[in-house]
């Protein structure tokens, strides 16, 4: 924490001191939005700073040139696209006063290596652009995605090389997809990639290339969460260039973590979703007089996190704010919340954090990698992205080297290693079990359904419910909403204890009503 602040104090420094005018400085950042707010923060004069991207109305902060602005700000992508592998000294694209500038600050990740996959998916996606304007290569990629979805997981198979892909023009109308595969394809090209399964029966062909030139280095990175990360630790031991430098240890001891031993993956809520929304609502509705951040994933398929656990939270629910995954970092909007929820686990594909491993410690892909290596990396990227989420709260403070007040909850599954590691990522911190409350059904609508049941069961106790009378009666027009109803844990718990279950009647295929435990339908008491 204050890695940001340290910057900021820097840049006001530098852009006034008469003896450093010739020392040009260039900040790489991951976000655009970046940018505006360094600016503030230190207070710099359009004459002492340019922008350059790949966005005009970003360009237009400022009006001076970039040759001539002490300060630039950039984005690490443009670093990118820029010296495409060549030499950093050389691309006058960053230069100040006609020369490569001095001082170079990385904001936020850096990896030496950058992971380039082409999925069989993507394949199939380049064969209709290809079959327009360049035939030959059309054929040989749809030969390429043939032997790929053939090849078994964990082969190396090489790539033909392909002549020709940098003269193909991709317009905007095709999107960035297009464009990432072509390149991705032609980083491939004449080289052996490893294939690794991806979802269902796709396969994944994975390579990886050098992200940075040769020459950047000095370079000063700032990530708040390197201490946690496994990358920079494999970059350590297998490569060379990487300095750490001396930290500041914080202690955590006024943070007290409750550990839901539970997954929370989509799969899990999809499985899940309104008994995993029920005990993240029972944990707000304990401290109903205090501000909460609950971080989780966007809406995916049918499932929204917020809404769900909002339609069970019973107190105040203006004090309740959620941040998504892919947000998590670089805003301090929440830093006086002492309560969060982290209502699930952000995981990448598991190719990618093979890729990880392959790019931070600069083996090819053709070289076989230890298991525990990629596990390493799977929990140092927990790590990164938990350390971020949390510290977005009031635990990012800091009195006198410790973290201000703060609780959080967790949901992980215990195979994921996440409970064992959270005191080394926050030295001193209390970490306890959360309990799950089993508390009633909440929500109007699932109410609805079970006192109109109950209702009805107390009228005739032989009755036959059927799920269209209930639709009718609470007003429910989707039969996919009484559906997931139906499915929900809670509601079977209370269905079982007025003693109905579900029945087919008639000549249908499924289930169509509710009935009483031994209904003479059955055969009888």
């Amino acid at each position: 924490m204050g890695k940001t602040t340290a910057l900021t104090q820097f840049l006001k420094e530098v852009v006034r001191s008469s003896d450093h005018a010739d020392v040009g400085v260039v900040v790489f950042l991951s976000r655009k939005a970046e940018i505006e707010r360094l600016v503030e923060e230190a207070n710099l004069r359009p004459d002492d700073f340019a922008v350059y991207t790949a966005d005009d109305e970003y360009n237009a902060i400022s009006p001076t040139p970039v040759n001539d602005a002490q300060v630039l700000f950039t984005t690490q992508q443009m670093l990118t696209s820029r010296c495409k592998g060549g030499s950093f000294e050389q691309c006058s694209a960053f230069y100040y006063l006609h020369r490569v500038r001095d001082v170079r600050v990385w904001d936020e990740t850096l990896e030496p290596g950058e992971v380039v996959t082409l999925s069989s998916d993507d394949l199939g996606e380049l064969l209709p652009y290809l079959r327009r304007m360049a035939v030959t290569t059309a054929d040989q990629v749809q030969d390429l995605l043939g032997k790929t979805v053939s090849a078994p997981s964990g082969s190396v198979i090489t790539i033909p090389a392909f002549e020709g892909l940098t003269g193909l023009r991709v317009s905007s109308d095709h999107g960035g997809s297009l464009r990432r595969n072509l390149d991705a394809l032609a980083a491939m090209s004449g080289r052996p990639v490893r294939i690794l399964p991806g979802q269902g029966k796709q396969k994944v062909a994975l390579h990886t290339r050098e992200a940075l030139p040769t020459d950047m280095a000095p370079l000063l990175v700032l990530d708040a969460s390197g201490r946690v990360r496994e990358t920079y630790n494999c970059w350590n031991r297998h490569r060379t260039g990487l300095v750490r430098l001396r930290s500041a240890p914080k202690d955590y001891s006024a943070l007290t973590v409750h550990v839901f031993d539970q997954g929370s993956g989509k799969d899990s809520w999809t499985k899940n979703d309104d008994r995993l929304a029920v005990e993240i609502a029972t944990v707000i509705d304990s401290k109903p007089d205090e501000p909460w951040l609950v971080v989780s994933h966007k809406d995916f398929v049918s499932i929204s996190i917020p809404k769900l656990i909002l339609e069970h939270v019973t107190t105040a629910r203006d004090r309740v704010q959620f941040v998504t995954w892919g947000q998590h970092t670089a805003t301090n909007a929440f830093a006086d919340i002492p309560n969060v929820v982290i209502a699930s686990t952000y995981c990448l594909p598991d190719w990618q954090y093979s890729g990880l491993a392959y790019a931070c410690s600069g083996r090819p892909v053709n070289q076989e990698l230890a298991h525990s290596a990629v596990g390493a990396i799977r929990l140092g990227e927990h790590g990164h992205n938990i350390y971020q989420a949390l510290c977005r709260a009031s635990v990012r403070g800091n009195d006198g080297g410790r973290c201000k007040p703060c609780t959080a909850y967790f949901i992980a599954a215990k195979a994921s290693g996440i409970r064992d590691k959270l005191a080394d990522w926050f030295p001193g911190c209390q970490v306890t079990t959360w309990s799950p409350s089993r508390r009633r059904l909440q929500g109007q609508k699932k109410r609805a359904v079970l006192d109109y049941i109950a209702t009805r069961r107390a009228e005739d106790p032989d009755a036959v419910i059927l799920f269209k009378e209930v639709q009718e009666a609470v007003g429910i027009s989707d039969r996919k909403q009484l559906t997931k109803i139906r499915k929900c844990e809670h509601f079977r718990a209370e269905l079982t204890e007025l003693g109905l279950q579900e029945h087919m009647t008639g000549n249908r295929k499924g289930a169509n009503a509710f009935i009483r435990f031994f209904h003479p339908i059955l055969g009888g008491d």
